[in-house]
């Protein structure tokens, strides 16, 4: 019995949650052909403050509004800069 645990930082929305949980039993089955009715998924919403990111905590690491406004993260980031994106 497949048991996939995800693990996010809070936020998610049910719904994105759901979506994962029921995208994770089709992968698992066509990766390790465990029989669908056998797999669970677990999710589990993880605080910014208990979140590390190569040793910063990931509160920390929440964008710097006092800025540019444009997500950076005094030069960290969870997500890519606005800035340097590609058009």
């Amino acid at each position: 019995m497949p048991l996939a645990q995800i693990c996010m930082l809070e936020g998610r929305t049910e719904g994105q949650k759901r979506a994962v949980s029921e995208k994770a039993t089709p992968a698992l089955h066509q990766t390790v052909g465990a029989p669908k009715e056998t797999i669970r998924a677990w999710s589990h919403d993880v605080p910014r403050t208990r979140w590390g990111i190569a040793g910063v905590s990931a509160k920390d690491l929440e964008p710097d509004t006092q800025t540019q406004g444009n997500g950076c993260c005094r030069g960290r980031s969870l997500r890519p800069c606005s800035a340097t994106t590609l058009s």
